[in-house]
């Protein structure tokens, strides 16, 4: 039974490690006065994207079974997740070769 359910806790584990960097990134980018702009902005988004995803993949679950399906899902997460700290590593890695160009 454990085993059916391991892909679920990784992919619930890597929503929480993943939305919380990307929620903070928001706060830090986006200028105060559209905080409230943006974040309504992606509720909305996701709140049209959660049916139409169902919609989309429920086909595919019917021939794939639930286990294997969110085996997939969090793999692909957890690439995301890999993609997302290799651009930050890049990004820090910019501004710090930009700071030492300009305090040259």
């Amino acid at each position: 039974m454990w085993a059916c359910q391991q892909p679920g806790v990784l992919l619930g584990l890597g929503f929480g490690l993943i939305n919380t960097p990307f929620q903070m990134l928001l706060h830090r980018r986006v200028l105060e006065a559209y905080l409230g702009r943006i974040f309504n902005v992606l509720g909305m988004v996701s709140g049209v994207g959660m049916p139409l995803s169902l919609l989309l993949v429920s086909p595919v679950l019917d021939r794939l079974p639930p286990p294997l399906w969110f085996g997939v899902v969090a793999l692909a997460q957890g690439l995301s997740g890999v993609v997302w700290i290799w651009e930050v590593r890049i990004e820090g890695h910019q501004h710090t070769v930009k700071a030492d160009a300009v305090g040259s």
